[in-house]
Formats: C-alpha cells, structure tokens, sequence
C-alpha cells in the first residue's frame, strides 16, 4: 500500500510540474507577445529549473535575449545548449532565425540545412532557408527552397509572396 501511494504521489508531482511548466511557457510567450521580454524570461528560466535542457524553453529564452537587444547573449545561450545537443531542430531552427536577423546568411542557411535534414516535412526550415539565400542574391536556390516549401505546404501565402521576391530578383 506504501509503495502505491508514492507511485500515486510521485505521479501527481510529474503531472504537477508538467502543468506547471506549461503555465510558464504559456505565460513567457504571453509576456513575449507584449513585448514584456524580461517578464518572459523570468518565466523561460522558471521553466527551465522545472524541466532543466527544455530544448523549447531555452530557444524562448534565446528569442527574448534578442528582442532585448541580446544578441550576443541569445548566440551564446544557443550555442552552449546547441553543443549539448546537436541535432535539435528546435535550437537550430530559433539559431538560424536569430543569425538571419543579424544578416549572418552564411550560417543561418546551414542551420537551416541541419533542421531539414532532421526534419525534412518541415516547411518553414525550406522557407527560412529560402530567405537567407534570397537575402545572399542566390535566387535559384531560394526558388528550388520556396517550390519545397510550398508543395509541402500550399495553404501558407506567405511562401508564395516570398516565391514572388525571388523570381523579381532572377528577373523572370
């Protein structure tokens, strides 16, 4: 009977802190989306210390460096967690956005080119990666991106819209 009722407490405590957690992220991105970035990142880091290496939890947390003009700060929280982590998606995709907007291509399209790799259904990373070469004048590689990105996800005007800018550039 002992050992059922801390399996019972021990369940309640998971689901507590999942709960928990989630309330925080939620509220994070709250605070993000007013623009309350160091609310935000006292709830990024709270959840951290719930669920300690949430890949989404620190690239939140990164997002909101750089709104803050962090940028420094977000590149060396991604790339701390990222080398712990190689392969995460997550970390290289919210990397290979924040490089993009400090027009550092070069190696916003290699991140992107690792998420595709990991996630190769993954829409965004094609149009993300679309962007940064639009951005580098390497137009047919942005339209053979943008023409993924669309036949994977048609419903998504944005894609054709940036489509649009890439043919402008190449002229056609």
């Amino acid at each position: 009977a002992q050992t059922a009722a801390c399996t019972q407490v021990s369940q309640w405590r998971k689901s507590t802190t999942t709960e928990h957690y989630r309330a925080l992220m939620e509220r994070g991105t709250g605070y993000f989306d007013l623009k309350k970035f160091p609310a935000a990142e006292q709830d990024y880091d709270a959840a951290l210390t719930l669920v300690p290496g949430d890949a989404l939890a620190f690239a939140s947390r990164a997002l909101t460096y750089n709104a803050q003009g962090g940028f420094a700060r977000a590149l060396h929280g991604l790339n701390e967690t990222i080398t712990a982590n190689p392969d995460n998606p997550v970390l290289l995709y919210v990397r290979a956005l924040i490089l993009k907007a400090h027009k550092m291509y070069t190696r916003a399209i290699e991140d992107h080119g690792r998420v595709i790799q990991a996630l190769p259904d993954y829409a965004d990373a094609y149009n993300g990666r679309a962007i940064a070469y639009t951005q580098s004048n390497q137009g047919e590689l942005a339209l053979a991106d943008y023409n993924k990105a669309i036949a994977l996800n048609p419903a998504n005007a944005g894609y054709y819209n940036n489509r649009g800018i890439a043919y402008r550039m190449l002229n056609q």
